[in-house]
């Protein structure tokens, strides 16, 4: 028997994701998601942290 689950998805613009990822690199980072993403560009982070990683995988929502 199939069992029919209704999925929502939510779009969110680059505005609210610079958003989200700013909250995410203050939580875990204490710096701002403009900083992360400038130091992220620049190859500063050669390490693979849990916390770095919660920050990047937002990256595309910012862009």
């Amino acid at each position: 028997m199939a069992v029919s689950q209704k999925i929502e998805v939510e779009t969110v613009d680059e505005k609210e994701g610079l958003r989200i990822l700013d909250e995410a690199a203050q939580r875990y980072l204490h710096i701002s998601g403009e900083e992360f993403l400038i130091a992220w560009d620049a190859g500063k982070y050669h390490e693979d942290t849990p916390e770095i990683m919660c920050v990047a995988m937002l990256i595309h929502l910012a862009r």
